[in-house]
């Protein structure tokens, strides 16, 4: 009996830390969203200063958000946004908006993947 009861305390920590965890992704995911969003905006814009200012926001609240992140991520997948990061950056920098947008693309792709790799779905189980 005593078996039992430890095996559904175990199972039960970890479902409760994992709901906790997807919780923190999805919260997290949704924030970096709603910054690139803005970002996405100010470059459509040509608007380089702020976009400049935001695109460093954007990149202090990764770093910040990677350290929570790589607890419980592989760092496969938070790697290529430190790249795209990087590389959104320069493209404000030199005002290129063709290059600039394409990247928002991908960094928005990349941060809607880790939110949806995270999920309760079957086939993220199975």
């Amino acid at each position: 009996m005593r078996v039992v009861i430890i095996t559904i305390l175990i199972l039960v920590i970890f479902f409760v830390g994992a709901f906790i965890v997807n919780r923190y992704v999805n919260s997290t995911c949704g924030e970096l969203l709603k910054d690139a969003g803005a970002l996405d905006r100010s470059i459509k814009e040509e608007n380089w200063i702020q976009g400049r200012e935001q695109v460093n926001g954007l990149k202090k609240q990764w770093e910040d958000t990677k350290k929570g992140w790589l607890l419980f991520l592989e760092h496969y997948e938070t790697d290529p946004i430190d790249i795209v990061l990087t590389r959104l950056e320069q493209y404000i920098e030199v005002e290129n908006k063709a290059l600039a947008l394409g990247e928002m693309a991908e960094l928005k792709l990349l941060i809607d993947s880790v939110r949806s790799k995270e999920n309760f779905k079957l086939e993220n189980i199975l």
